[in-house]
């Protein structure tokens, strides 16, 4: 499966408005990134940051928040372990190099977690319906 090909889908968008992408693997003992937008921060998410995401005790989230790729996200709502929605609503909070926060969205499948991130300033919406609708089609492909 050629991965790259669902960043290239996951980023487009007229106007753009995706700033990230990625694909990890969620099974367990077999987390790993799939196929990330090259440089960017969601490349560099640890196998420990794809456990915390997907751990099953979901009482630290709202408090705590979690990390993608090192950078402090707060958890907006968490719906990922929800038949039917299985998406998560982070804003990545601002860092001492980059002062803007972003919204970004992950969604779960049986093997699966995509996350989208937007542009500055763009609504979370347009970002849920992004990862939602790839998480339909790998749930419908057997991800």
């Amino acid at each position: 499966m050629a991965w790259d090909e669902y960043i290239g889908i996951l980023m487009s968008g007229t106007p753009p408005f995706v700033q990230e992408a990625a694909i990890y693997g969620s099974e367990p003992g077999k987390e790993s990134v799939w196929a990330a937008t090259p440089g960017g921060q969601l490349a560099g998410v640890t196998v420990a940051e794809i456990k915390a995401m997907i751990s099953v005790d979901r009482s630290t989230l709202f408090a705590s928040g979690l990390s993608l790729g090192g950078n402090k996200c707060t958890v907006l709502r968490d719906n990922l372990h929800t038949e039917g929605d299985n998406t998560l609503d982070v804003k990545m909070r601002p860092t001492a190099t980059d002062p803007s926060s972003y919204s970004i969205t992950i969604a779960k499948t049986a093997l699966t977690l995509i996350i989208v991130k937007g542009m500055k300033d763009i609504p979370g919406g347009k970002i849920n319906m992004k990862a939602s609708n790839m998480e339909t089609y790998l749930r419908n492909a057997g991800y």
